[in-house]
């Protein structure tokens, strides 16, 4: 009976033992933050790897669907009902994507971050060494800021509750993180902000985070906080190095053709891993309005709502031709009273018409 006893014992350690093997698994080629990045070239990599997790684009439809900015088309086969009728849950094209698209550049620019300090040349390349561990602090920095505007229920209680917040890299994925309140995403957004005005020294364009970036994010975050006149200072700083787009610059900075009032954008190109995904994919924003274009056979499922067309139909608004394709619109003044509007009242969204490289954050 004893040796019965010693043998399921033993059986059970193994198993013990077995099972921890199989869930504490370090795979071969797996490698850390401090393998992956040896170099500044690596650095550079990895930066434009957390370039890539962001993406507007989600915000854009999810926010043009839920508000009365847009209706449903003419060719409208169920796209954005649940927005429409304020039905969200966790199981949301948009919101998924919004989550997982900043966690992923949270993640990839804290993992920049960590491994810096082991860089060997980094001395060797100060500037530019300074300048992508600046930026990645920007982009955590952002898209800490992103996850708090979706997912907090009030900007001004610093008590109240935004998302997970990540400032350090762990080795298990599965790890359970509570939520973090505003006042704690705040105040690593600041740090991080303070971080990045510190590094960066130089800059690399408007596809690229830069100081006027940190500023105008700086501008943004007080100004959802109410904290106005924190707000217009940092706007103001702005405003004396950027013009206002007269009507020409304003049309054209949406077909990529004036950079006037940009401060930052996101380079997207034909061909790239964005270029013309579906609705809620990502990258071409137009996708989220039409199947194919913002023409009248492009199939449209989503059109500018009548009380957008309404407040801006008939006078000068620049706005008006550039949020419209005026040309291939079907405009019914009897609207209110046709019984078939759908299909003689299509109001086609011209945004984001698309191009070579299409400007989504401005």
């Amino acid at each position: 009976m004893k040796n019965i006893f010693k043998f399921i014992y033993a059986c059970l350690i193994l198993s013990i033992v077995s099972c921890n093997d199989a869930i504490e698994i370090d795979q071969p080629g797996r490698l850390g933050a401090e393998n992956a990045f040896q170099s500044v070239s690596d650095l550079r990599a990895g930066l434009l790897g957390a370039y890539n997790f962001l993406d507007t684009t989600n915000e854009i439809g999810f926010t043009a669907a839920m508000t009365d900015e847009a209706f449903r088309g003419r060719d409208n086969g169920g796209q954005n009902s649940d927005e429409q009728n304020f039905n969200i849950n966790s199981s949301n094209g948009y919101v998924d994507n919004i989550w997982e698209s900043y966690y992923g550049a949270i993640k990839m620019a804290t993992s920049i971050i960590a491994a810096a300090p082991t860089i060997n040349d980094a001395s060797e390349n100060q500037v530019e060494y300074d300048n992508v561990l600046g930026q990645a602090h920007a982009i955590r920095a952002f898209a800490h800021f992103q996850i708090l505007t979706y997912f907090s229920p009030d900007y001004t209680d610093d008590s109240a509750l935004a998302g997970i917040l990540v400032n350090t890299p762990t080795a298990d994925i599965f790890e359970a993180r509570p939520r973090s309140t505003n006042g704690e995403f705040y105040t690593q957004i600041n740090d991080d902000l303070t971080a990045a005005e510190d590094l960066i020294s130089t800059s690399e364009g408007v596809t690229f985070m830069g100081l006027d970036f940190a500023t105008a994010l700086r501008a943004r975050m007080a100004a959802y906080r109410g904290q106005y006149a924190v707000a217009d200072g940092y706007a103001a700083s702005l405003l004396a190095n950027y013009q206002i787009a007269n009507q020409a610059q304003y049309t054209a900075m949406y077909d990529d053709a004036d950079l006037t009032e940009v401060i930052f954008n996101l380079e997207r190109a034909i061909g790239d891993p964005y270029d013309r995904q579906g609705t809620a994919g990502g990258g071409w924003a137009g996708s989220l309005f039409g199947f194919i274009d913002a023409t009248i056979s492009g199939g449209p499922f989503m059109e500018m709502s009548r009380s957008v067309f309404n407040l801006l139909d008939g006078t000068t608004d620049v706005r008006l031709s550039r949020n419209l394709n005026v040309a291939e619109s079907l405009i019914d003044p009897t609207y209110t009273t046709n019984s078939n509007f759908l299909n003689d009242d299509v109001l086609l969204v011209f945004k984001y018409p698309g191009g070579g490289c299409t400007a989504i954050v401005k």
